[in-house]
């Protein structure tokens, strides 16, 4: 059984449109808090709870802040020119989805969840979206940050990732 939360991770986001251009924009939206975060876990709770004496895990897809900001709340445009001209507004946001997913993270550990299955798509078929060092800079300095806690609990943890991203497969190791 799979949880999927990342798309409620902005709340008050448009079904159509993306509504992000700047900064003030992105500070407008309707963050998350620790209640959506325990509003989730009485799921995996549910789940643990309804397979408990199988040989079914329960595990759950999350963290995926490039995806969530290049597909739902910019443009993919948008953001790659932000990237390169508004870099504090790409890190800022970056950051802000960062803490919302440690917290997760943390809050999976104590659950004592069975797996983690991490999504986030930053490569086209022919390569990366941006430069490798900058996606370095940007996206794994904040990934590590996000898995750790999952990590040394030693729950198992996958990931999924579009594209070639051959570049990356070190990184990811």
């Amino acid at each position: 059984s799979t949880l999927f939360p990342y798309t409620t991770l902005f709340r008050s986001v448009p079904i159509s449109g993306r509504p992000v251009k700047t900064k003030e924009d992105f500070d407008r939206l309707i963050m998350p808090t620790e209640k959506d975060i325990e509003e989730k876990m009485v799921y995996i709770r549910e789940y643990k709870k309804a397979v408990q004496g199988t040989k079914i895990g329960v595990g759950v897809v999350f963290a995926t802040f490039v995806m969530t900001i290049n597909e739902f709340l910019m443009d993919l445009h948008d953001f790659f020119i932000a990237t390169y001209e508004d870099r504090d507004f790409i890190e800022y946001m970056f950051d802000v989805s960062t803490e919302y997913w440690i917290k997760f993270s943390r809050a999976l550990v104590k659950e004592k969840i069975d797996w983690c299955y991490t999504a986030d798509d930053f490569g086209y078929k022919t390569g990366l979206f941006i430069q490798p060092e900058l996606l370095k800079e940007l996206w794994f300095t904040r990934y590590i940050r996000i898995i750790e806690p999952i990590q040394e609990a030693g729950i198992g943890l996958m990931c999924h990732r579009d594209g070639k991203i051959d570049d990356t497969v070190p990184w990811i190791i």
